[in-house]
C-alpha cells in the first residue's frame, strides 16, 4: 500500500512540477519545490509602464509597492515601501494621482489581495518575476473586521497569511484596478 501510494505520488510530482512550464520566481531563492506554483508567471501581462494584468482575475497591478519607484524593469528603493494605517491607505489609495495612464487606483479588497500571494515562495510570498522588488511584510486590503471595528484585514507577505489587524498598525500599500475579466 504504502509503495503505491508513493509511486502515485512521484508520478503527480513529475507530471505537474517538471512536465509543466508554470513557474514562479521567488525573490530571495526560497522556493518550496513540493508546491507548485499558485501565481505563475505566465498568468500575468507585464507592462513595460510598471503594471502587470493578471489574467485569471482582470485585474491591473501596480507592480511596485506605494513609495517604491518603477524604474525600467524594476522598483527602486527595494525593500523599502511607505507605511500607512489601514485610514491612512484608503485615503492615499482615494487620493492617488494617475500612474501609467489610469486615475481609478484603488486598495484591493481581501481576496483581490489573495490573488497574488504566491504559496511556493516566502520572505517574500509573491512572485518577484511579476513584483520585483517586493518586500515581505504586511500589506492593506481595503476589507475591514465585521467582527471587531478596531481592525481590518491585510495579508502578512512573508508568509503569504492573512489575519485581522488593528487599524492602526503600519502596513504597506499595493493599488489595483478592474479592468475585465472574472
Amino acid at each position: 500500500m504504502g509503495w503505491a501510494v508513493t509511486q502515485i505520488y512521484l508520478q503527480a510530482q513529475h507530471f505537474f512540477f517538471f512536465g509543466s512550464n508554470a513557474y514562479a520566481i521567488c525573490m530571495n531563492g526560497d522556493q518550496n519545490d513540493f508546491v507548485g506554483p499558485s501565481t505563475p508567471t505566465e498568468d500575468f501581462l507585464t507592462h513595460p509602464d510598471g503594471t502587470a494584468i493578471h489574467l485569471v482575475t482582470g485585474l491591473m497591478w501596480k507592480r511596485c509597492a506605494e513609495g517604491q519607484t518603477w524604474n525600467s524593469g524594476s522598483c527602486t528603493e527595494s525593500g523599502w515601501a511607505s507605511m500607512f494605517t489601514w485610514m491612512s491607505a484608503l485615503q492615499h489609495a482615494h487620493a492617488e494621482s494617475a500612474f501609467a495612464g489610469y486615475d481609478d487606483w484603488r486598495l484591493p479588497n481581501i481576496k483581490e489581495l489573495g490573488t497574488i500571494v504566491e504559496i511556493s515562495c516566502s520572505a517574500p510570498a509573491i512572485n518577484a518575476a511579476v513584483f520585483p522588488g517586493a518586500p515581505g511584510g504586511l500589506f492593506w486590503s481595503s476589507s475591514p473586521n465585521f467582527s471587531d471595528s478596531g481592525k481590518a484585514w491585510p495579508i502578512q507577505f512573508t508568509h503569504g497569511i492573512s489575519y485581522p489587524a488593528e487599524k492602526s498598525s503600519m502596513a504597506s500599500v499595493r493599488l489595483v484596478r478592474s479592468v475585465g475579466g472574472n
